[in-house]
């Protein structure tokens, strides 16, 4: 297994329409799908079985929304963006190692340190 530092492809709305046509788009629209029907005919109080991972998934996520609770956007409106989003951007890079870390089994370092690159990637 090799490792390549990911740089972001889609820039254009071109871009957008050639990734629409892909397998990729084609396989997570499958798996949204697949999550949205094993879900169907449940209700929000009933008791479910969460797997470790999936408990720490939603422990990452909880991470991450509360840092967007600590940045939140001001008022400001900037030429280039809210000022916000930088500090917001920093806590998550600082975190992500940890957070990636938590979530993914240690055989798959490669994998890890594949998706700490796409999670850190600036736009």
């Amino acid at each position: 297994m090799y490792f390549t530092i990911p740089v972001r492809a889609i820039k254009s709305l071109g871009d957008v329409r050639s990734f629409a046509r892909t397998k990729t788009l084609a396989s997570f629209v499958s798996f949204t799908k697949e999550l949205n029907a094993s879900v169907r005919g449940l209700k929000l109080s009933e008791e479910i079985f969460i797997s470790p991972l999936l408990q720490r998934l939603l422990k990452a996520l909880s991470c991450l929304e509360n840092t967007v609770r600590r940045c939140p956007p001001t008022g400001d409106l900037m030429r280039y963006g809210n000022v916000m989003y930088r500090d917001w951007h920093e806590q998550m890079v600082s975190s992500a190692g940890d957070l990636l870390g938590d979530i993914l089994p240690k055989q798959n370092h490669v994998s890890d340190m594949q998706s700490f690159f796409w999670y850190t990637i600036p736009e």
